[in-house]
């Protein structure tokens, strides 16, 4: 919030996108692979205000492990963020991450 500028939003428009398959091809039909794109894009005056004009895009890569179907699952994932906050001088990075899920 910029006090001559009122009130700026960083990012107005987001896209997103991904697709998931089972394992059943190779004969693990509780399994998932995922993979997902999205994108947020800076608002009308923020650019011109803050000095950062790119997008933030994020890339994401994840695979279901149902190591007892039904009863226990292990997801490892991989995020890669691209212009993170709509900067383009700051680096890139990526996330890694490990979810288990119990069913009872």
């Amino acid at each position: 919030r910029g006090s001559d500028h009122g009130s700026v939003t960083q990012f107005d428009r987001a896209l997103s996108m991904g697709a998931q398959v089972t394992g059943e091809p190779i004969g693990r039909s509780s399994d998932v692979l995922g993979i997902a794109y999205g994108l947020t894009t800076p608002s009308g005056d923020y650019p011109a205000l803050s000095g950062k004009s790119g997008g933030e895009h994020y890339f994401e890569a994840y695979y279901k492990f149902a190591a007892i179907p039904q009863e226990l699952e292990f997801s490892p994932d991989i995020q890669y963020i691209k212009n993170p906050g709509g900067d383009t001088s700051v680096d890139s990075f990526y996330v890694l991450g490990l979810r288990a899920q119990v069913f009872f």
